[in-house]
Order: C-alpha cells, then sequence, then structure tokens
C-alpha cells in the first residue's frame, strides 16, 4: 500500500440478514485485469472499514500498486452504527466496507453505488457467495470472505492421544469421551457461544433442506417438534456425559476472540468452538503466546461432525466492499473493484484476512484444508436467507436457557418455534433459489 493513514473512530459486531438476486457482468470467461485509466495518475482514495487493522486490504492494495503506483489509500475505521452519519458528513469517501446488517437497518444502500453499472467481472467470484450482496437487481458490494462455523482442533493432541479427526457423530462422541477419560475438558469455548455456533450448521441444513419442516415452523405447527429435538438432544448428550464443562466455559470471554485463541494456544484443549472470524485472528496470535512459541502444534479447522454419516456443512457471505455514490474519484475507485474482483486477489483478501475465499477456485490457507475437502458430508447449503437473522438469534437465545437450565427442552424448543413463526409473519418476505448458473 502506497500510504496509509489511520483513525480508529469505533468497532462493529458484524450479523448477517439477506435478500438476494442475480444479474449481468462483463462477459469474460478468461478475463485479466488490464488497466483502464491514466496509470500515471496521483490522488488518495478513502476507505471506511469496520476492523482496526486491515491487512488483508492492504495486501490487495499493494498489488494494486503495481498498476498504479501513484495512487496512495487513506483507511480509517468506523463502526457500522456510525457509518451512514460518517458518510453524511464526510464527501472524501470512495470505498467503504459493508454489512448484510447495516445494508438493511442503516439503509446504507442509498449510499452505494450500483456495482451492476460498474461492468465488474464477476466469472471468477463463487456466485452463491453473492447472495447479500444484491437488493433485487442492485449489486451494492463485493464479500471479502466467507463466514463458517466449526471448530478449531488442536491435531498434535489429538494424535498424541493415539486419536485421528473424527468423521461423524459416533467418532465424535467417542473422541470426546476418550479425551475426558485422560483427563481432559474435550469440548470448550465461550459459555454464550459453545452450543449455539456447535449446533447452528445442523439447525440451518434441518430447515433449509426440509421444505415441510420449514413450512410448519413458519406456521408454528409443533409437528415440527421432534426434527428440532435431535438437536438438543445432542446438547444434552455432551452436557450429561461433561464432555464440556459451564465453570471452563464461564472463563472464555463474552466476544470467544483474544483471549480464547491464547487459551486454545496453550495445547490442552483438544476442541475449541467458533467461527472463521475467530480463526482470522489466530495466525498473528501465535507470536503472542508464550507457550505456543516455545511448543509449536498443528492445528486446523472442521465443520462439528454431528451427523450419522459425516458433518453438516454451511457457509455464509462475509462483509463486503461498496463504493460511494459520492466517491470524489469515482472512476478510480471502480478500477480498484474491478481489480479486486479478480481471482487471485479474492483470494489473496481472504487468505490474508484467514477466512475461506468466494473465489470460484479457491487457495485457501492450510487451516482450512479439511473444510475445503470433508471426507464425509451429511448435508451440505449456502446462507439464502429461508433462515433470516432474526431465526440465528432465536437458537442463541433458546440453546442457551436450554444449555444453562432456564428453561425445559420442551419449553426452549417450542420458545424457538414460536419465534421463529412470529419473526416470519412479521416481515414481508421472499425466499428466492439461486439459479446453478450465473448468467454474465
Amino acid at each position: 500500500m502506497k500510504k496509509i493513514s489511520k483513525n480508529i473512530l469505533s468497532v462493529i459486531t458484524f450479523s448477517s440478514v439477506l435478500l438476494i438476486s442475480l444479474v449481468g457482468c462483463e462477459k469474460n470467461n478468461n478475463y485479466k485485469f488490464s488497466p483502464q485509466l491514466n496509470t500515471d495518475e496521483k490522488l488518495t482514495l478513502n476507505i471506511l472499514g469496520y476492523f482496526g487493522n486491515f491487512e488483508a486490504l492492504d495486501a490487495v492494495t499493494n498489488d494494486f500498486n503495481k498498476y498504479y503506483p501513484n495512487i496512495s489509500f487513506n483507511y480509517q475505521q468506523v463502526s457500522g452504527n456510525n457509518l451512514v452519519a460518517f458518510l453524511d458528513s464526510n464527501f472524501q469517501t470512495d470505498i467503504f466496507m459493508t454489512s448484510s446488517d447495516t445494508i438493511s437497518s442503516a439503509n446504507l444502500i442509498d449510499y452505494c453505488l450500483d456495482l451492476s453499472t460498474v461492468n465488474l467481472n464477476l466469472n471468477d467470484v463463487d456466485q452463491t457467495m453473492l447472495t447479500t450482496s444484491y437488493k433485487g437487481n442492485f449489486l451494492h458490494s463485493l464479500p471479502i470472505g466467507q463466514n463458517i462455523y466449526g471448530i478449531i482442533t488442536n491435531v498434535t493432541l489429538l494424535k498424541k492421544e493415539g486419536l485421528d479427526i473424527p468423521k461423524n457423530y459416533d467418532e465424535f462422541i467417542n473422541t470426546l469421551n476418550t479425551l475426558k477419560t485422560k483427563g481432559y475438558v474435550p469440548l470448550q469455548s465461550s459459555s454464550t457461544k459453545i452450543y449455539p455456533e456447535l449446533t447452528i450448521n445442523m439447525m440451518v441444513n434441518t430447515i433449509q433442506e426440509d421444505n415441510e419442516l420449514y413450512n410448519d415452523l413458519i406456521n408454528g405447527n409443533l409437528k415440527s417438534y421432534s426434527k428440532i429435538e435431535n438437536i438438543f438432544n445432542i446438547v444434552s448428550n455432551i452436557q450429561n456425559n461433561e464432555y464440556s464443562l459451564d465453570e471452563v466455559n464461564n472463563l472464555y470471554p463474552f466476544d470467544n476472540y483474544n483471549d480464547a485463541i491464547l487459551r486454545f494456544f496453550e495445547g490442552n484443549v483438544p476442541f475449541w468452538v467458533c467461527n472463521s472470524e475467530k480463526v482470522s485472528g489466530m495466525k498473528k496470535r501465535e507470536t503472542k503466546s508464550e507457550t505456543f512459541k516455545a511448543n509449536p502444534f498443528e492445528y486446523t479447522y472442521i465443520y462439528a461432525p454431528l451427523g450419522d454419516k459425516g458433518s453438516y456443512v454451511y457457509h455464509e457471505p462475509w462483509y463486503g466492499l461498496g463504493i460511494s455514490k459520492r466517491s470524489p474519484s469515482i472512476e478510480y475507485a471502480k478500477e480498484f473493484m474491478r481489480f479486486y474482483a479478480t481471482k487471485d486477489e479474492l483470494n489473496k483478501m481472504a487468505s490474508t484476512k484467514g477466512v475461506p475465499s468466494i473465489a470460484k477456485e479457491k487457495y485457501n490457507s492450510d487451516i482450512y484444508k479439511y473444510i475445503d475437502n470433508p471426507e464425509a458430508i451429511e448435508t451440505n447449503c449456502i446462507y439464502d436467507g429461508k433462515v433470516t437473522q432474526k431465526d440465528f438469534d432465536a437458537w442463541y437465545t433458546c440453546i442457551n436457557s436450554f444449555a444453562t437450565k432456564k428453561l425445559s427442552k420442551e419449553e426452549a424448543i417450542k420458545s424457538f418455534i414460536t419465534t421463529f413463526s412470529n419473526s416470519h409473519k412479521s416481515v414481508s418476505y421472499t425466499h428466492l433459489t439461486l439459479p446453478t448458473k450465473l448468467e454474465v
């Protein structure tokens, strides 16, 4: 990156919402970026983002400077809650980060340039990762990576105890049991995250892949009870057999981030439940752990193997980059987005950040090698909005209420069914099925 200045304003917590529609773009199956503007132009592109440090953006802008050596980038951090107000008072913004939450709740889309008019080549993008990038035919942003839910696994510890990475539910439970008998607390995470995030893939797959169940939930029909109950039974099994302990999980930070990562690097945690946003912070924290520096070990990320045949796989787009309608250097902002939409830069953005890529031809870091080619999959789905953000929130609330004994299993499941039904009746919602091929 040519030049960076940082103005730390605040931090955002991301959440996902939906609306999809796919529109046309430049057609070129062998696209290679070539400059379309004056490469000697000297100016600064101002970028707003949610991260305190955005090394992944630096990596992409450094590559962009190989074509446009006189373009500088000024990066500022701003929270999602303050982004619209900041844009209202700062007319120099060229590019900003988006999330489905801010696009929907803060009307951020009113500040976005429609990228479908920018002549982007989207052939390098995995089309299923565009589910939150469109509102109607309006392309407001391109994601910077994928968010997935799973378990960080201490591979070295498992090998030391004569164990393999579990591939299905029976193997998982047997592994947890063996580790418990050897004195470990096998499954750990923040007390508010562990059970919702352990089971969230199973929940989404169960609902999204079963239209009868989905309709029963919308209508508040208790016929859906037994299918949801299976997931709660997994939580009961783990708790009843003490494969995870409340007194240990309560020691984890609420956000399940920095201190949780350092705790894992102590080397005695077999499985840590988290999403890929937490994984993205691990590499840079290896050097902050004296224990890990003295005794490094192999770790990897897996989907929770909760199915009879394997894992429930679920992934969703994560954040995005959009162009401000009022960008004072809008043509160069467009040029940067055309550059970012190429395979190499999509992969560089994701791998530097430490999350799975949205490129069709991915080259993710080794930590995701087991999720790229899982040996066993129960079902596989992509975020399409059928299960909304309100449903995610309800899942966290009901699972946690059950795990902490505030609600019985029956009360928790009925609460989820009721909340699901009410939230879907209270909003106007249209579910669109993704086409098998993006028209470009």
